[in-house]
């Protein structure tokens, strides 16, 4: 009996691991399918809506969550042993391991309540969220796409491998030290069935409690402080760092940043390759391996709102295609020393005839030469006139500009 139960539980486990790895991938199915398996850590749902003081992501994506917090209270640790993708993967190293004692200590209690404690000062993927299992193994196509493609979002994607690693040392490493999600499991059941023991016991709870608090609340202040300082510095117009150029629906880079877990649903689904992970700015870590628009490499298609269907927090709100394109993310700038047409006198309108919103109008030179002029008023900063500008000598001769607050701009 005993065979079959393992045998039944591996063939479920190894089934549900496909299916994480074809919804990770970006298969055939629809795009908010990709915000399935990181939405559905109930950690991750609680630490977004204590962030954002509101459920961020919707009632009806806040269902997978809430499930797998009933099962909790029936069976603790039950979707790590039959359902968590991540921990099957871990489990099968297991048979490799040198199989060395495991440490005594263990992070994932007080790991577990400073990523509760930032979630209160409005902080998480800095202050550990960014560990919960589903969204660390959402992170792996990174390893899997060239630099090219997505940037600086291979750095976080090692989390499991290195926790592969470590698991050929020491067996369910990751699982029994480390996983704040398993450990949300444990304090789950031992509230519920009065059952405290192992790590849930009350002098352990209390004393990761204190250690995650004393460390967390000071922690996410500081970031929250370096970000509100990084965002009125974007907003003075003598700044000599333009602001990001964030997914559409982040509202301000401030916002997207610390409810963004750095799952990196949005930049797998993004079918353009625009979003991507640039190199940290340790001036505001806050903001460290968090998703931006690159222009240089491809441009924000009109008619795409995949990102804000993916985004399985509610960083990224969900947009329908209208509501997307009436967002604007930048402004287009034109720097006439650059341009064929402004300063080599040059017949060239690549941008305004790239431009999908017809933000772009022409001023003739006394020769007759059209030149390009942006409308503000009409400009989303998709980037499409960015990436297609021909102007090489001294660099591209139309730029977009990030805005310190989106905004949501009439029909033109």
């Amino acid at each position: 009996m005993k065979i079959k139960s393992f045998y039944l539980r591996w063939a479920i486990r190894l089934s549900f691991l496909a299916g994480a790895v074809g919804l990770t991938l970006n298969g055939p199915l629809p795009p908010a399918l990709a915000r399935l398996f990181p939405g559905a850590s109930p950690l991750t749902w609680l630490a977004s809506t204590l962030a954002g003081r509101g459920p961020l992501a919707g009632a009806w994506w806040a269902l997978p969550a809430l499930a797998v917090l009933l099962l909790a209270l029936w069976r603790g640790r039950w979707f790590c042993r039959w359902f968590c993708p991540a921990g099957t993967l871990y489990g099968l190293g297991v048979p490799l391991s040198l199989k060395r004692t495991l440490p005594a200590w263990r992070a994932n209690g007080f790991l577990f309540w400073m990523i509760l404690a930032g979630a209160a000062v409005g902080i998480t993927s800095g202050l550990g969220l960014g560990l919960d299992p589903l969204s660390s193994f959402n992170r792996l196509p990174s390893l899997l796409a060239p630099a090219a493609r997505e940037g600086f979002a291979w750095i976080p994607g090692l989390v499991v491998p290195l926790f592969l690693l470590a698991g050929l040392v020491w067996p369910a490493f990751w699982c029994a030290r480390f996983c704040p999600l398993g450990y949300a499991f444990d304090l789950t059941f031992a509230l519920s069935h009065r059952q405290f023991t192992g790590s849930v016991r009350p002098d352990h709870v209390r004393r990761d409690l204190l250690v995650g608090a004393a460390i967390g609340l000071p922690l996410a202040g500081l970031l929250r402080w370096l970000s509100f300082r990084n965002r009125l510095t974007a907003e003075d117009p003598r700044a000599f760092t333009p602001a990001a150029i964030l997914p559409p629906g982040a509202g301000t880079a401030e916002r997207f940043d610390r409810l963004c877990t750095r799952c990196y649903a949005c930049v797998h689904t993004c079918i353009t390759g625009v979003i991507r992970v640039p190199a940290p700015d340790w001036r505001n870590p806050a903001a460290a391996f968090s998703p931006r628009l690159d222009f240089s490499k491809a441009f924000c298609t009109q008619n795409c709102n995949r990102c804000t269907q993916a985004c399985p927090t509610g960083a990224l709100p969900p947009l329908t295609e209208a509501a997307k394109q009436q967002v604007r993310l930048g402004t287009a700038v034109v720097f006439k020393e650059k341009c064929l047409a402004w300063a080599d006198g040059e017949h060239c309108m690549v941008c305004q005839e790239m431009c999908p919103y017809v933000a772009i109008s022409i001023s003739e030179s006394p020769t007759g030469i059209p030149r390009p002029v942006v409308d503000p008023a009409i400009c989303r900063g998709c980037g499409f006139c960015e990436n297609q500008c021909p102007a090489a000598r001294a660099g591209k001769a139309i730029l977009v500009r990030g805005i310190p607050r989106q905004e949501q701009i009439p029909n033109a």
